[in-house]
């Protein structure tokens, strides 16, 4: 059962913070070395250009829901195209997510069983982190708000203490070139991953359970994307000082080798299990708002009334493709091509409902609340 709510919406600080999670944890997770490999030493200025043009997409979205007083996408995309397509649009998205859900979450097991719980079995790791992400998800969005409002300092501090016990190891000049493999494919390889973006965009199909509105919603997404791409722009920094270029592209879960160089002195070292409790909640975090977002997006493909049985069946199907041997450079090609398809969603999905006529006073009927 969700947690006891007087109206189960979620507000500009809790949205804000479950957004950052969404997307900052890609600087500390695998998708590091998609970033190197597609922007070089120059990887820290790719997602403040992927945010530079998530903004310029997700803007006029938003604008148009306000302008025709539809409190999510979904219900805007029924007024301009009818329920039997929006539902069709919704699939699609869900199978999207689905595939790129299942994709982030293997190299989190893996991750853990190298590096931490070798004589864990990979199962049993995978088990426990999607049995807390749907135990959050099963509280509903505002018991998810509150989880990432509640750990977003404790997240911050640890960065901030992260950079401080690694300073003395930085070697600023791997900077240089700046723009690194050329600014032609800086840009291109950009604007192709903006799909790394995708959750945060498809968290408009929730609009409606944001307390304020639509402008609230706006406000709260570029503001926890905006921080998460700085974040991720300065991990990506610290990478690439402390492990040097090239040799930051030989180095696989590059957050979690930065942790065990970390130290405060001669005698405070070894600390890397602190930063490890915390990377472990935050995924935990985006785990629930990912399997809460598929979750609904299966709910309105399907047009059923209650979402939380179906919250199960996507978890089940999580924890079974991570049980699929697959190699982690299978994994990155698939990701990449994911991720690029989910550029072009984005881009379809954008374009379509901004361009799309509708008439100035035409506004959607009143729907209910997410379930």
């Amino acid at each position: 059962m969700e947690t006891p709510s007087t109206n189960r919406r979620i507000g500009f600080r809790e949205l804000t913070t479950t957004t950052f999670f969404l997307v900052a944890i890609r600087g500390t997770d695998e998708n590091t070395t998609l970033y190197f490999q597609i922007g070089g030493n120059a990887a820290w200025m790719v997602p403040l250009l992927q945010w530079l043009a998530f903004v310029s997409l997700f803007v006029p979205l938003t604008r148009k829901m306000e302008r025709h007083g539809a409190d999510d996408v979904f219900r805007l995309l029924k007024l301009m195209w009818g329920p039997t397509a929006t539902r069709l649009v919704a699939s699609g998205l869900f199978l999207l997510l689905l595939a790129l859900g299942a994709l982030c979450f293997r190299p989190y097991v893996v991750m853990l069983t190298v590096m931490f719980y070798l004589r864990t079995p990979e199962h049993a790791v995978g088990l426990v982190l999607l049995l807390g992400g749907m135990y959050v998800a099963s509280r509903g969005y505002e018991a998810i708000g509150r989880m990432g409002s509640m750990f977003f300092v404790y997240a911050m501090l640890f960065f901030v203490l992260l950079i401080l016990g690694i300073a003395d190891l930085v070697d600023p000049s791997y900077t240089f070139p700046l723009f690194g493999p050329g600014i032609p494919q800086i840009l291109r390889e950009s604007f192709l991953t903006l799909g790394f973006f995708g959750e945060p965009f498809f968290l408009a199909f929730l609009a409606g359970a944001t307390k304020g509105g639509v402008p609230t919603f706006r406000r709260a997404i570029l503001t926890g994307t905006g921080i998460a791409a700085s974040m991720m722009s300065t991990f990506f920094l610290m990478y690439l000082w402390v492990f040097g270029f090239p040799s930051v592209n030989d180095i696989l879960f590059h957050y979690q080798q930065l942790t065990r160089f970390a130290h405060f002195g001669l005698y405070i070292s070894h600390i890397e299990a602190i930063f490890l409790y915390i990377w472990v909640m935050a995924s935990v975090a985006r785990l629930a708002v990912v399997l809460y977002l598929l979750v609904q997006l299966l709910r309105l493909a399907l047009d059923v009334p209650e979402g939380r049985p179906l919250l199960p069946l996507v978890t089940a199907y999580l924890f079974l493709t991570s049980l699929i041997p697959v190699g982690i450079n299978d994994i990155f090609r698939w990701k990449y091509a994911v991720v690029v398809s989910a550029t072009f969603a984005m881009l379809l999905l954008g374009f379509a409902v901004v361009l799309w006529p509708l008439p100035a006073g035409k506004r959607p009927p009143l729907g209910g609340r997410l379930h």
